[in-house]
């Protein structure tokens, strides 16, 4: 443990994270197809984020023609130099009728973002877009917490 703790501390005081140039550079670590809005979809990944228990801070932006959405998870580095640097990105692009997601990790494979940045997509989907008894749309329960977990 201590062995990692240490080289975490020594690549964060050497730079060796990335820049959010650099993440849009990566290849996706995850990616898929879902059937809905892209503004829709990013808005509820990112407001589910900051109810979770993560230690990332979730920002959304949007391309200027709307049709590509952004979460990006920024987390301070080192608690000494209180850098900001990027956990990761989701790109949302809108097609006619769905939505591709693409997830791109910016620190070194955060398990994290693997256990519930995903998931959270799944779970937003199909949320926004089942319609409620009343035929009115449903309103989401509340994000997934660790006593409201996600099941897969």
């Amino acid at each position: 443990m201590d062995r990692r703790v240490t080289s975490s501390f020594l690549c964060l005081l050497s730079g060796c994270t990335l820049t959010l140039a650099e993440v849009r550079q990566t290849p996706p670590s995850h990616a898929g197809e879902f059937p809905m809005a892209a503004a829709d979809l990013s808005y509820c990944v990112k407001r589910a984020i900051e109810e979770s228990d993560s230690h990332f801070v979730p920002q959304l932006g949007r391309a200027p023609d709307k049709r590509e959405f952004f979460v990006i998870g920024t987390h301070v580095a080192h608690a000494l130099s209180l850098r900001q640097v990027v956990g990761f990105e989701l790109r949302f692009v809108a097609h006619d009728r769905s939505t591709t997601v693409e997830l791109r990790e910016g620190t070194a494979h955060d398990s994290w973002l693997t256990t519930h940045i995903w998931p959270l997509i799944a779970w937003c989907s199909p949320q926004l877009t089942t319609p409620a008894a009343d035929g009115d749309p449903a309103t989401p329960p509340a994000a997934p917490t660790p006593s409201n977990p996600i099941v897969p």
